[in-house]
């Protein structure tokens, strides 16, 4: 199916975990499988996480001010689940999983569509110690706020 549509990420590895600024017009995405958890209301059932990030780099043809603008809303969609999508020397940037219709995809309203670039390179890259304290601050964090949540629901009903 994303093979159909020329998808870059996997629907495995649908998750924005950060970017980077990478060499010459690159930035560099890193997708993994464990969600924001303090961005998300419903937490996402991830039963075995992947020691492993499917990292992409695309080199943009862009200016430095489009790059660095296009960097900064991107930043923001880190812990969503979003896949690319290639088209000839050019990329869309899709919110949500891949389905087999692509009028269900849905759009981020702050990204162009068709964003011309110059080169991509996909691979796997390992998860280091930070990133893993990282994920579990975040998953200890939402805890305690729907933990809280609870109690305040509790003392309201007593």
């Amino acid at each position: 199916m994303a093979k159909d549509f020329n998808i870059l990420n996997t629907g495995h590895f649908n998750i924005l975990q950060k970017i980077s600024f990478g060499e010459k017009n690159m930035i560099i995405f890193y997708f993994g499988d464990i969600p924001d958890w303090k961005k998300k209301e419903v937490i996402k059932d991830v039963v075995v996480p992947s020691d492993d990030y499917e990292v992409v780099e695309i080199t943009f043809n862009l200016n430095y001010n489009d790059l660095a603008d296009l960097y900064w809303k991107l930043n923001r969609y880190c812990g969503e689940e979003m896949f690319l999508q290639l088209n000839d020397d050019a990329v869309n940037f899709w919110e949500g999983e891949v389905t087999d219709f692509k009028e269900y995809w849905g759009t981020f309203d702050d990204l162009e569509e068709n964003i011309p670039i110059v080169h991509h390179k996909k691979y796997t890259a390992p998860k280091s110690s930070d990133d893993w304290k990282r994920d579990y601050e975040s998953l200890r964090a939402r805890y305690y706020i729907l933990y809280n949540e609870l109690l305040s629901l509790k003392e309201k009903n007593e």
